[in-house]
């Protein structure tokens, strides 16, 4: 590929990027119900996590 042809497909890729950031609807349609279990003593731990994964290097044990 010459570097005209990487350019044109650079801004090409950078039209199609701003079109979908400007078209595109982004909704949460779905939120399930989660439940945390832990045992006590565990620091660091979020019982009512906004996301669907916990950040283990935050976590200690008392």
């Amino acid at each position: 590929m010459t570097p005209r042809q990487q350019r044109a497909r650079v801004l090409l890729f950078n039209e199609i990027q701003r079109h979908l950031a400007a078209d595109a609807a982004n909704a949460w349609i779905f939120t399930p119900q989660l439940s945390t279990v832990a045992r006590k003593g565990l620091k660091g731990l979020w019982m009512n996590y906004p996301i669907f994964a916990h950040d283990i290097a935050a976590m200690s044990w008392e």
